[in-house]
């Protein structure tokens, strides 16, 4: 009797002991699997953070944003941390309180894996071989964007974040252990812009099938950048912004570059520094790193206005663009997309003999547009480069060359007309003004171009009408009357 309850009582340890087996081979089970692999998914966004898209530790293709590589992350190991707050505190305020203990300069923080950079194509980055346990515990992880791309636009870095393991492909009882986990951080980018801002002072003209702003030499073009500044500017090591002005185009006025905030605000004089040290070079805006006002400008805009003038060096017939840039660290520099460029445009003519077709030089003309006459300069081709308008006794005389040619050029689209002043030596002055187009394509020097202006010589000029001639038939008859008369009278004075 006593040998049986003996043995119940060893069955109902062994009964005792099978739900702490159980335990442990469940627990034998997770731990079998000792590692796993995170791969980081960096995503770009543009302007904002997208709404909040919880992680499920799965490949989430549908996730959103674009691919962007050259995001540097390092991995921390947090789990005492992490445990430590769990005390008191639900998981996502334990992970809060460990994060901004890191954010606000604690230390402590083990690096389990140095940092990695996203790469091209798709933006990733695989972490491998994280241990599921540490210290006894279940390991938690801190990830942390430590380097920013190198694009100057990024506003807004991935936020650090903690994962707890273990993590499971899903939150119910289906849910198995996984050890390929993918995780999504975000970053922002805004784009930086370049506008013309006296744009509708001008009207457009079209070529191409793109329309551009129709100027004259001497406009005045206004331009505004607004740059973003990166949410990193602290860590940089330089950061310059540089507008490159197209052939005939110059700055209007050095001295009249503003940088400001985008509150409207002057930077102070010691956070940057201006050229061009001439009109004509690049505008280059040069941040001083480590200037508080700079350091101030992280995740903001910058905005800088400036003014350029079309100089006597445009060439007529071609659009004039002007390109900016921003080059940060040194590196590549990353095009600011400019505004359509603007147009300007000109004429060519030859004076010829009507009838032999050939070069005449001498000829002088003055320009008009309605009841405005044109001033002109002679640029570095020897062109007749627009100056501004006036009145006739202002108007700039225009002269044929020795083969007959000249040209007109920085004139905006539209109809003018050619006075002839004086007419080369032997040839009749034009009684009429010439009109003329100035249209996009029609600058050049081919005989559909070129405006033919014809003269006669005198000599050769027919008589068509006028009150001279009048005068000379009156005298003619007069005289062949009064001859008639004489002869009629000696023949009378004969016959008696």
């Amino acid at each position: 009797m006593n040998s049986i309850k003996k043995v119940w009582k060893i069955v109902a340890a062994v009964l005792l002991l099978l739900p702490l087996f159980a335990g442990s081979l469940s627990a034998s089970a997770v731990t079998e699997v000792e590692t796993a692999n995170v791969t980081v998914h960096k995503r770009v966004f543009k302007d904002e953070f997208p709404e909040l898209k919880l992680n499920t530790g799965l490949e989430m293709p549908d996730f959103g944003g674009d691919p962007l590589a050259g995001a540097g992350f390092t991995v921390y190991d947090v789990t005492d941390k992490y445990h430590a707050a769990l005390t008191g505190r639900d998981q996502t305020a334990a992970m809060n309180a460990v994060i901004a203990d890191y954010t606000g300069g604690g230390t402590g923080f083990t690096v389990v894996a140095t940092e990695q950079l996203t790469t091209d194509p798709d933006g990733t980055t695989v972490f491998t071989d994280l241990p599921l346990i540490s210290s006894g515990k279940d390991a938690a992880y801190l990830f942390v964007e430590t380097t920013a791309p190198a694009t100057p636009t990024i506003i807004q870095t991935a936020l650090p974040f903690i994962l707890a393991m273990p993590i499971y492909t899903a939150m119910d009882a289906d849910g198995e252990l996984n050890t390929d986990i993918h995780v999504y951080p975000k970053n922002v980018t805004a784009e930086n812009k370049k506008e013309m801002t006296n744009k509708d002072s001008f009207d457009l003209v079209e070529i191409g099938g793109t329309e551009y702003r129709n100027v004259q030499i001497g406009d005045i073009l206004s331009y505004k950048l607004t740059v973003q500044i990166p949410a990193n500017i602290g860590t940089r090591t330089s950061f310059v912004i540089k507008d490159t002005p197209g052939a005939g185009m110059a700055v209007a006025n050095p001295s009249a570059i503003t940088v400001k905030d985008e509150g409207g605000l002057a930077l102070p004089a010691a956070a940057y520094t201006v050229t061009p040290a001439t009109p004509t070079s690049d505008i280059t805006v040069t941040l001083t790193m480590g200037d508080a006002a700079v350091r101030a400008l992280a995740s903001k805009t910058l905005i800088i206005t400036y003014d350029m003038v079309l100089t006597e060096d445009a060439v007529p017939d071609t659009v004039i663009e002007n390109n900016a840039s921003v080059r940060v660290n040194n590196g590549t520099e990353v095009a600011i997309t400019p505004p359509p460029g603007v147009f300007t445009g000109g004429k060519q003519f030859i004076k010829k003999d009507k009838h032999t077709a050939k070069g005449l030089a001498g000829a002088e003309f003055k320009v008009k547009k309605g009841d405005q006459w044109a001033k002109f300069t002679s640029n570095a081709l020897g062109e007749y480069a627009f100056d501004g308008w006036g009145t006739e006794a202002d108007a700039t005389v225009v002269t044929a060359g020795a083969d007959g040619t000249f040209k007109v050029t920085g004139l905006t689209v539209g109809n003018y007309e050619l006075k002839e002043t004086a007419a080369p030596d032997g040839y009749v002055l034009l009684a009429d003004n010439v009109e003329f187009t100035v249209a996009a394509g029609g600058y050049g020097s081919t005989e559909e171009l070129r405006l033919i202006v014809n003269n006669v010589p005198k000599g050769l000029l027919p008589s068509t009408g006028g009150s001279g001639i009048y005068a000379f038939l009156i005298i003619g008859s007069m005289m062949m009357a009064g001859a008639y008369f004489w002869f009629k009278r000696s023949k009378e004075h004969a016959e008696v």
